[in-house]
Formats: C-alpha cells, structure tokens, sequence
C-alpha cells in the first residue's frame, strides 16, 4: 500500500514587505529602550506570546523571528529595539528627541542548518491532491500553516 500524504495550507493575512509607515513611540525602563506591541501592531506588526514559553514572536510581513527579551506592562507587551531589530533584520532611526523611532527593513536575516521555531522554513515542492504541482513559495508574502499528516 502506498503512502497517503496530504498538505493543508491556510492562509491568514497577506502582506507585502515594505518600510513600515510612521514611527513608533519609544519607551525607557531601566536604561534600555522598548516599543510596544500595540504601538508596532498599527505599523503592521505582530507580537505574540508564545504559550508555554517566556518568548514572544515578532513578525513584520513574512519575517518571524522569536523573542526571548521582553517585559509585560499591564495589558501590553514592550520588545527591546535593540533585539527586535536584530532579530528581522530592521534599522532604527529615532528622531532628535529620541521619543519615536522609524523601523525599516536593511537585509534578510541570514539562517544556517535547520530554522528554528518562527524562522521561515525552506522552499519545498508538493503534489496537490489532484495531482498540480504546489511550492511553499508560492506563498511568499502570507502567513501559512502547515499540517502534514500521513498514513501507511
């Protein structure tokens, strides 16, 4: 009997990298400067505890990367700019009074071996099952979850 595998893709949002738009207020604690998660959702971020973990994800169109600096406050959760940037690849540029800083992408983080949990995993190639040809790229740019499954 032969292997059955099928790939479920659902798609969420799409987004097409580019600069985020605006700036975003600066935050201090401590001798270190935050943003916070509220402030980098209406730029087109997302930052999202991850359950069971003290990390959060931070993602900007299809760059993911986790987190593991942050602090709650309240309701809101603040990212370090120093890790956020970091971790996908942005510059900062605060403004002369250092209260607002602008996000923009600079180069593609670079991944060795296997990616990690909120990396972007490689390009591979599947049959639909009504045999056409499928490609994780192709989905470039849209939040993707993967559920494989296979019996035999």
């Amino acid at each position: 009997m032969n292997a059955t595998c099928c790939l479920l893709v659902l798609l969420c949002a799409s987004i097409a990298f580019a600069a985020p738009a605006g700036s975003v207020p600066v935050v201090q604690r401590e001798g270190q400067v935050f943003v916070s998660a509220s402030g980098l959702a209406r730029l087109g971020f997302a930052i999202k505890e991850l359950p069971g973990r003290d990390a959060v994800v931070a993602c900007l169109a299809d760059r993911c990367a986790p987190l593991k600096q942050f602090r709650r406050e309240g309701a809101d959760v603040l990212v370090p700019i120093d890790a956020l940037c970091q971790a996908l690849g942005l510059g900062a540029a605060f403004d002369d009074s250092r209260s607002n800083v602008v996000l923009t992408p600079q180069v593609a983080p670079v991944h060795a071996g296997a990616p990690d949990v909120g990396q972007l995993a490689p390009d591979f190639k599947l049959a639909r099952l009504d045999g056409t040809p499928v490609a994780l790229s192709d989905f470039r740019g849209k939040r993707v979850l993967i559920n494989s499954w296979a019996s035999w």
